[in-house]
C-alpha cells in the first residue's frame, strides 16, 4: 500500500483527483490512500484499539481499570493477530508531500490529542454559570472555589464519586480558559452550525481548543447566531477528558519518501530530523517550467524594494504597483502576511480602486479556491491572498 500525507486537506484532495485516472489505469488505485497528516494519525491512534470507548466506559462505571487494561491488552493481541496473518494488505510506503512541513514546527515535536466529551445537565450548568459570571471575579481562582460550593457542582460529584480529582482538575482549567477568551480567535460558519479555527490553508472545524471552544459556541448563542442553540449546546458543552495523545513524528512506514519545492533552503536542523527517519538519499529535479524570471532586488526600475512607515502608505504602493502591472496587461498576486492584514487592505478605501480582483484565503470551500486559482493569472486579474498559499498552488 502507498500512502500520501500532506499538511493541506486542498492539496491531497486536488493532487488524487489530477492522477485517479492513471492509478485506474495500473489497476493499483484501491492500494494508494491520499489524506492529511492529522487523518494519517487518526489511523495510526485507531490502531491501538478503542480507546475512547474504552474511557466513556470507564467513566460510566462500565469497567474498573483493571478490566480496562485487560480489554486494551486484548485488543492490542487480537489486531496482533489480524495483521500476522492476513497476507494482505502489504506493508505501507509513506509518501510525504512537502516533506519539510512534516517536519518543521507546525508538526514535528507535537501531539495529537483526543478527548471524550463527558456530557450531563450538571456540567452544562458549571459551564454556563462559569461563561456568565466570567467578570465577576479577580481570579480564576477565586472563580473554581465559587463553582466548587455551587449546587451543579456537588451533585456532579455525587454522580461521579471516584472522579473527584477529574472534575477538580477540568473545571479549574475551565476557569483559566475563559480569563483567556478575549484573545481567543475562531470562526464560524452560520450555515453550517459549528466552529473551526485556521489549519494552514483553509479551516479546520473537527478541531476543540479546549474549553475555550465550548466557550465560543456559549458566545455565539448569547448573540443568537446558532440554529436550534439548546440543542447545540448539548452537544459541545461537557467535560473534556483525556484519553490519549499520539505523537504526528511517531511513524514507521516499511519506507518513507518525501517531495519539496525547497530542498535548497533548508538548513542543518531540519536535514538533520529527516536523516533520522531515514531520508538520506536526495535527488534534485529541474522545474518543468525552465530558469526562473523572478527577480527582486536586481529587478528593473526605480522601486526594487519599498519600506513605509504607515499603513496608509504600505496599501497605496501596493494598489499603485498593482494597478501599473494591470495597465500592462499583466495577471498580478499580492501575498500578505496574514489573514488579518489581507482583510484590512480589503476594507480599505484603496481596494476599491482595483478592478478586476480576487480573494484567495482560508475560509473559502474548495471549489471556490479552484475558481479563484484558474482565475488568477487570466490578463488584468488582481488575486489577493496570504502566504500560506505562496505553497503547493499552482496558478
Amino acid at each position: 500500500n502507498v500512502r500520501c500525507i500532506c499538511y493541506s486537506k486542498y492539496l491531497s484532495e486536488r493532487d488524487f483527483g489530477l492522477f485517479a485516472d492513471v492509478f485506474s489505469g495500473f489497476h493499483v488505485k484501491r492500494m494508494i490512500k491520499y489524506s492529511t497528516i492529522e487523518d494519517y494519525c487518526d489511523d495510526a491512534f485507531l490502531e491501538k484499539g478503542d480507546l475512547t470507548g474504552l474511557t466513556r466506559d470507564l467513566l460510566h462505571g462500565n469497567i474498573t481499570t483493571q478490566t480496562s487494561q485487560a480489554t486494551t491488552s486484548s485488543n492490542s493481541q487480537v489486531l496482533l493477530r489480524t495483521k500476522t496473518a492476513a497476507s494482505w494488505p502489504p506493508q505501507e510506503i509513506l509518501l510525504v508531500d512537502e516533506v519539510d512541513v512534516f517536519f518543521g514546527k507546525s508538526f514535528y515535536g507535537k501531539t495529537m490529542n483526543y478527548i471524550v466529551m463527558l456530557r450531563t445537565p450538571e456540567v452544562k450548568n458549571i459551564m454556563k454559570s462559569i461563561w456568565e459570571d466570567r467578570s465577576k471575579f479577580h481570579t480564576w481562582k477565586r472563580h473554581y472555589e465559587a463553582i466548587v460550593d455551587s449546587a451543579s457542582y456537588t451533585a456532579l460529584c455525587k454522580k461521579h464519586p471516584d472522579w473527584d480529582f477529574l472534575l477538580e482538575h477540568e473545571v479549574s482549567k475551565m476557569c483559566r480558559h475563559v480569563r483567556a477568551f478575549d484573545s481567543h480567535e475562531y470562526s464560524l460558519d452560520r450555515a453550517m452550525n459549528r466552529i473551526g479555527y485556521k489549519r494552514m490553508d483553509g479551516m479546520d472545524y473537527h478541531i476543540c481548543r479546549g474549553y475555550l471552544t465550548a466557550f465560543a459556541y456559549l458566545n455565539e448563542a448569547a448573540k443568537h447566531n446558532l440554529r436550534d442553540p439548546d440543542m447545540t449546546l448539548d452537544n459541545h458543552l461537557g467535560l473534556q477528558i483525556s484519553c490519549g495523545s499520539h505523537l504526528y513524528s511517531d511513524i514507521q512506514p516499511a519506507c518513507i519518501l518525501g517531495v519539496s519545492g525547497t530542498i535548497e533552503a533548508l538548513g542543518k536542523y531540519e536535514w538533520d530530523v529527516m536523516n533520522r527517519y531515514r531520508i538520506d538519499v536526495y535527488t534534485q529535479m529541474p522545474s518543468v517550467y525552465g530558469k526562473s524570471n523572478f527577480h527582486f532586488l536586481d529587478q528593473a526600475g526605480e522601486k526594487q524594494l519599498v519600506v513605509e512607515s504607515n499603513k496608509e502608505g504600505y496599501f497605496r504602493e501596493i494598489t499603485d504597483a498593482a494597478n501599473k502591472a494591470v495597465t500592462d496587461g499583466r495577471a498580478v498576486l499580492v501575498f500578505f502576511d496574514d489573514e488579518k492584514t489581507l482583510k484590512e487592505y480589503t476594507l480599505s478605501t484603496y481596494f476599491t480602486k482595483i478592478v478586476n480582483k480576487g480573494i484567495l484565503d482560508e475560509t473559502l470551500a474548495h471549489e471556490e479556491k479552484d475558481y479563484v486559482i484558474k482565475k488568477a493569472a487570466t490578463s488584468g486579474q488582481v488575486t489577493f491572498t496570504t502566504a500560506v498559499f505562496g505553497r503547493g498552488t499552482d496558478f
